[in-house]
């Protein structure tokens, strides 16, 4: 379909060719061409534009991951952000808020474990 929209929960094998958003978490595996939205998201999220998530754990492989609260896994994009990071992020800039100076922004990548 053109969009996934849920105001609960998401559970299982998800794929959309445009957004999947859910008003509550993502539990599982899930393909969007476009983006990814969720307060808590466990799995696998792959999409091809940007993730917006409160919290991570897992991997997500996008354009631009953004982690709002705490990141446990792998990111994997062009650009990553996480207020709190406890794993990985590869790309070209990735930004860990809890690292100490120099490792908040770093290029290729940044890690908290």
């Amino acid at each position: 379909g053109a969009g996934l929209v849920a105001q609960d929960n998401i559970v299982g094998l998800n794929f959309t060719l445009g957004q999947a958003h859910s008003g509550g978490d993502i539990t599982g595996i899930n393909i969007a061409g476009y983006k990814t939205e969720a307060f808590d998201f466990t799995g696998i999220n792959i999409n091809a534009a940007w993730c917006d998530m409160e919290n991570l754990t897992g991997v997500s492989i996008g354009g631009y991951n953004r982690i709002y609260g705490k990141q446990v896994g792998l990111t994997l994009g062009v650009f990553n952000f996480a207020e709190v990071l406890d794993g990985v992020q590869i790309g070209l800039l990735n930004i860990a808020k809890n690292n100490p100076a120099p490792f908040k922004i770093l290029p290729f990548i940044n890690m908290n474990l």
